[in-house]
């Protein structure tokens, strides 16, 4: 990522699962290939089920995906 070789960055799997929610709904497999390939240099967040089933609501808009916020 553009000389950053000592940095490391991170996504959590929730940011993931909303992203991809969309195109795995609609089947879009372009769409999901390019997102698996925007995600692919992260590297994941090890989070427990306790934080992956609270009930926060991220807005899908956050990620370019239609629907009510």
């Amino acid at each position: 990522m553009g000389g950053a070789s000592d940095q490391r960055f991170a996504i959590s799997p929730l940011v993931k699962r909303d992203c991809l929610f969309d195109p795995i709904r609609r089947g879009k497999v372009t769409l999901k290939r390019s997102s698996d390939d925007l995600f692919a240099p992260f590297d994941g967040l090890d989070l427990d089920e306790e934080t992956l089933s609270h009930p926060t609501r991220f807005p899908s808009s956050w990620c370019g995906v239609g629907g009510q916020d």
